[in-house]
């Protein structure tokens, strides 16, 4: 790569550019599932950009499962079936995710029981430090990386709860039906990331390679106010699609 292909904004590099310029278009539906992308040579000449570089930008787009490679056909916008996260539900991740044709797993990637941060005395509305499990889990889909979920129990509501999660526990269940969690309110809050900081979760989902993320966090509270649920999960924005269920009766 040249030091004219290297643009001054930040540690940007043309690549990236390139790669987002067509993210973009993806994302705002300008370019359609199937659509034949333009030749490497052309847009060599649109961006004015070397064949390495232009190679660059497509292999990233490919590792976020956004264009498939058909060789001797061309590059195309791949056809991909978007997972359904419904806004408004509530229940475990992979729970309320449960795709017929899909298969999801769990691994853990991080267990810790360590006293809380002052972040996360905030989250739990506590005005005293108090020890709590942070529990870091990848999501495969199919085999395939699909999201990374980071999510926190004070041990004071779960005492040993450590010892009882596993690679695919389903951790919503065991809080309500061994811990008799009841969940009155919930909170949940989601963001499109341009760029993601965290190196575990971008080693996970893409082999390092930074890209937009989605972020969704989520707080569950019971019927007296206290915070009894906290997570955060980051999930590849081309897999996913958002929808909410209401009913107008209600």
């Amino acid at each position: 790569m040249t030091k004219a292909e290297i643009r001054n904004q930040g540690t940007f590099f043309l690549y990236e550019e390139i790669a987002k310029d067509i993210r973009d278009k993806i994302y705002q539906e300008q370019l359609i599932d199937g659509y034949r992308l333009p030749s490497e040579m052309e847009l060599c000449r649109q961006f004015k950009a070397s064949r390495p570089t232009v190679r660059r930008a497509i292999d990233e787009l490919k590792k976020e499962g956004l264009i498939e490679v058909l060789h001797g056909k061309g590059t195309y916008v791949k056809k991909t079936k978007r997972k359904d996260i419904r806004i408004l539900d509530f229940s475990g991740f992979t729970d309320g995710m449960a795709q017929e044709d899909s298969q999801f797993t769990k691994v853990i990637l991080a267990k810790n029981v360590r006293i809380s941060s002052d972040e996360e005395m905030k989250i739990f509305r506590s005005n005293k430090k108090f020890k709590i499990l942070e529990l870091v889990r990848g999501v495969y889909e199919n085999e395939k990386p699909f999201s990374v979920d980071y999510a926190y129990f004070p041990l004071s509501l779960y005492p040993n709860i450590d010892k009882k999660i596993f690679d695919d526990t389903s951790t919503y269940q065991l809080i309500r039906e061994v811990y008799k969690a009841k969940f009155a309110k919930a909170h949940k809050s989601i963001e499109f990331l341009s760029q993601c900081s965290d190196i575990n979760v971008l080693n996970f989902l893409t082999g390092g390679s930074r890209i937009p993320l989605i972020s969704v966090k989520k707080q569950i509270e019971n019927n007296a106010a206290k915070i009894i649920h906290y997570s955060h999960f980051y999930l590849l924005p081309s897999l996913l699609k958002f929808s909410i269920d209401i009913d107008i009766k209600s």
